[in-house]
């Protein structure tokens, strides 16, 4: 079995629209610490991290002491739970990580999905009954996710009452702008005369699949007083910076938000993502009378919850924040050092483990991204036209790894210019 066949079989079998094919041919197999493997055995220095997801790499020993919990070794034992019913039944997992959040997070309440996509959602539905408006600001250039939502298709109305206008209108203003104030009252006055209301502003601290597009430092603080001054909420969107990523555990350490949405690296690899917020906001959802108007089953699994508290545990009990924040800069200064003299390269920048080189030509992102993965890295193009590399390693990466990293990218820019 190779890496084309099995990919054939994927493409004869699966949604075109699910995998994309380029090669050379990459098909996962098996990964430890920083470095993947694939199904013929070759080794790949992992730059990506299941785009944040594994924000200590593959298969950490704390994730494989878990695995092994649930290995009995005689029928007295009992091992965990791993079954879903979140809204029925509890675990003890789900008490234990909720007790971890509120020590991050205190005076907040939680609400726990699968995935980023999904959180969000559950923001805007926050959103929506605390404000009693369905009308969003956005930013050119953001990523929430896909999820177009499978409410409208729900039949009862129970589900339904408090959401019928859930696809409201969302208005859009340019990220970092210098009038962001004229912006947001422009889209307050359009909505205005369309007789909505504008209840909440959402947006990526650091948008992510645009191409790391960094705010100036003062430019969200700016955002949260026109927010107040307007009785808008703020969402922060951090399911990608968050978690150790940019150099915090939540850039509301900095500039407070009102609902703070988490995901990828919460997991470890498994799928959990949770939204944050003060329990005014929160206490805006009806009491679950035996019937939840918002759950899944696998909310708060108990298997995911376990990795989660684990990695909470770990990334402050490492101080990988701090970590990620000077790792991250030499890494940067690395990349400037030796890429710099490239016509080709744009823009360097980044923050943390977060980072992206954007070049002059759209798609070349992509051409490099595939040179990479055939000398054993795997990268990831961003940016509408694909014209940047990404690079989100685990956060506990070896420096030797982005070194080799670096010299591997300098020596495909040389071979193609």
């Amino acid at each position: 079995m190779n890496n084309y066949e099995v990919l054939s079989t994927i493409k004869e079998l699966e949604v075109s629209d699910a995998t994309f094919f380029s090669e050379p041919y990459f098909v996962m197999s098996k990964g430890l610490g920083s470095i993947i493997y694939d199904v013929e055995s070759r080794p790949y220095i992992d730059m990506c991290a299941g785009f944040g997801a594994l924000p200590l790499g593959h298969n950490h020993p704390i994730y494989q002491d878990i695995y092994k919990s649930y290995i009995t070794k005689s029928p007295s034992e009992i091992p965990p739970c791993v079954q879903g019913l979140s809204d029925v039944f509890s675990s003890v997992d789900k008490y234990e990580l909720l007790c971890r959040l509120k020590n991050l997070f205190p005076g907040c309440k939680f609400s726990f999905a699968l995935s980023g996509s999904q959180i969000i959602t559950t923001a805007i539905k926050t959103a929506m009954l605390y404000t009693k408006s369905s009308s969003f600001i956005s930013f050119r250039g953001a990523y929430h996710g896909l999820d177009f939502g499978a409410l409208s298709l729900t039949q009862r109305d129970y589900f339904k009452r408090n959401f019928h206008n859930w696809y409201g209108n969302t208005y859009f203003c340019n990220f970092n702008s210098s009038d962001i104030e004229k912006e947001i009252y422009s889209a307050l006055d359009q909505a205005s005369k369309q007789k909505q209301r504008i209840g909440a502003v959402i947006l990526e601290p650091i948008q992510g699949r645009a191409g790391c597009i960094i705010p100036d430092d003062d430019w969200i603080l700016k955002l949260r007083q026109i927010c107040t001054n307007h009785g808008l909420l703020l969402i922060y969107d951090e399911i990608f910076t968050g978690l150790g990523r940019t150099g915090s555990i939540s850039y509301s350490s900095k500039v407070p938000a009102d609902i703070i949405c988490l995901g990828k690296a919460l997991g470890g690899g498994l799928p959990i993502s949770v939204c944050v917020a003060s329990s005014k906001i929160m206490d805006a959802w009806p009491s679950n009378k035996g019937e939840a108007i918002h759950t899944g089953t696998f909310f708060g699994h108990p298997l995911a919850s376990r990795f989660a508290c684990l990695t909470l545990d770990y990334i402050l009990s490492q101080n990988l924040c701090s970590r990620v924040l000077s790792v991250g800069e030499r890494f940067l200064n690395s990349l400037h050092n030796n890429l710099d003299e490239f016509d080709a390269v744009k823009s360097i920048r980044g923050k943390g483990l977060m980072c992206t080189v954007e070049f002059t030509k759209s798609e070349l992102g992509a051409l490099i991204s595939d040179l990479l993965r055939k000398d054993g890295v795997i990268a990831i193009p961003e940016g509408e036209l694909a014209q940047c590399l990404s690079f989100t390693p685990p956060l506990n990466i070896e420096e030797s790894l982005l070194n080799e990293v670096v010299l591997k990218l300098k020596n495909i820019l040389k071979y193609l210019y």
